[in-house]
């Protein structure tokens, strides 16, 4: 959907889109271009094979993360994630 221009996101618990509804969206015949979107990018995405670069992606990471049981480790990977990108060297 990104290449068509939209900015969904994934969300968890449950597991659903999110999309901001702004001024924009109220123009005629946008609700239909987006329907129209969403059924290309389903047909698109049940033909295709994932890639590696897909399996490697932040979506995927993210859902990978609510199929995790253990929701503590979750929070110590999100931790130690955070940590280590914002580290400074010593």
């Amino acid at each position: 959907m990104k290449e068509r221009h939209w900015q969904l996101n994934g969300l968890q618990f449950p597991a659903g889109v999110h999309i901001m509804i702004t001024m924009n969206h109220t123009h005629p015949g946008l609700v239909e271009n987006f329907i129209a979107d969403c059924q290309a990018a389903v047909k698109f995405v049940r033909h295709s094979q994932a890639s590696d670069a897909d399996k490697n992606s932040e979506a995927a990471i993210y859902g990978l993360a609510q199929s995790i049981p253990d929701r503590s480790l979750v929070h110590e990977f999100a931790h130690s994630y955070l940590d280590a990108v914002y580290a400074l060297p010593e």
